[in-house]
């Protein structure tokens, strides 16, 4: 066993001992100011982390437009809507998110993690939540911010219009999120429009007219549609679905779906309708310019004209000629009333001259005027 004990002299020892306090009290000094600098640190990162939690949520909810929203939440789907809109927001939680899905499985493109839709329930608050698009602008969405603007059925007066467009803005919610380029105009409203199964664009009327006026526009025209008429962009509209409908019919679906790939990832066009349809773009376009000219041939031009136009104009051309008629009736009654007129007056006179002294009794009218 080995003695610890220290034998060093009763002075040294008492050196030794302040020695060793004075270290052990600079230690806990030393620890005491680290932790209170930790104390200090931690205490800023929890109030710094308050007031960017306290700030986030006063944004979010500045963010939203005035108004009574509530929200109603249905798997990833966030759907914001006003009391009288409830019924609205429930039915479209059943049916959306099974939509939604449908489009990703037959584009091959995954589902977005979260989605707002705002369900605008009169005028201002669309025009507030779209604002600086065109009037005639029916719903809208954001992909890059994952957010949907739909005006609420009470303002189309269509359930169905509702579930139509906002169909219709899911494909453009898909097409355009997370892609390293963006889809042309021509394939990205023309599919929406094919997905979603827009009746209002199967009157084909307005393609018609523009066809054989020769008012139609190119594919890289239609990319300039949020700068067109109401008019004009329907035409557009209406070429758009027509050149997707015209490449699933000669190519199949799968053309569209890897056309949808391919210019998400930035391909050269020519290239990638080469390896596609066989073509290149030009060709295509062409021959699909081609098809509409035969489709819409001058002899169906009846078939195009719009009925208000035929009523109008049947009722104008109705009312100028029972005018005229009226006119030259009246001038064949004034010019038959003359010759009568003269006649009774030789009458007369041959009267008088066989009755000498025999007077005449008139009854005066009224309602004559000289």
């Amino acid at each position: 066993m080995t003695d610890r004990r220290d034998n060093r002299p009763s002075g040294e020892k008492r050196s030794s001992f302040r020695q060793r306090r004075h270290r052990r009290d600079g230690v806990l000094s030393g620890n005491r100011k680290r932790c209170t600098l930790r104390g200090y640190l931690w205490g800023l990162i929890l109030l710094l982390s308050v007031l960017t939690t306290t700030a986030a949520f006063g944004q979010a909810k500045q963010d939203l437009p005035p108004g009574d929203w509530e929200l109603l939440k249905q798997g990833s789907n966030h759907i914001y809507y006003e009391p009288q809109d409830k019924p609205v927001a429930e039915e479209m939680a059943a049916w959306f998110g099974t939509h939604l899905r449908d489009f990703a499985d037959k584009l091959g493109l995954r589902m977005p993690e979260r989605v707002r839709i705002f369900i605008a329930p009169n005028e201002g608050r669309f025009r507030y939540l779209t604002r600086g698009l065109p009037e005639w602008t029916g719903g809208v969405v954001y992909p890059r911010s994952r957010v949907m603007v739909l005006q609420s059925p009470s303002m189309t007066g269509s359930a169905g219009q509702f579930k139509t467009t906002a169909l219709h803005e899911a494909v453009h919610l898909l097409t355009e999120l997370d892609g390293a380029s963006h889809l042309p105009k021509w394939l990205s409203e023309g599919l929406a429009m094919y997905l979603s199964g827009e009746t209002m664009f199967k009157n084909r009327r307005a393609l018609g007219r523009a066809v054989v006026a020769g008012n139609t526009y190119t594919l890289d025209e239609i990319d300039g549609v949020l700068q067109l008429g109401p008019e004009q962009a329907r035409v557009a509209y209406l070429q758009s679905i027509d050149m997707v409908e015209y490449i699933v019919e000669n190519w199949g679906w799968n053309a569209v779906a890897h056309l949808v790939h391919g210019y998400r990832e930035g391909m050269p066009p020519d290239s990638m309708f080469v390896n596609i349809t066989g073509r290149d773009m030009f060709d295509v376009e062409a021959n699909w310019h081609q098809h509409l000219r035969s489709e819409y041939k001058w002899w169906n031009l009846f078939k195009l004209v719009n009925l208000d136009m035929i009523l109008w104009g049947g009722a104008s051309l109705f009312v100028m000629i029972l005018g005229a008629y009226t006119i030259i009736r009246r001038r064949i009654e004034l010019h038959s009333g003359g010759e009568e007129d003269e006649a009774e007056t030789l009458d007369l006179h041959l009267w008088d001259n066989e009755v000498p002294g025999d007077e005449w009794y008139v009854e005066v009218d009224d309602d004559w005027k000289p």
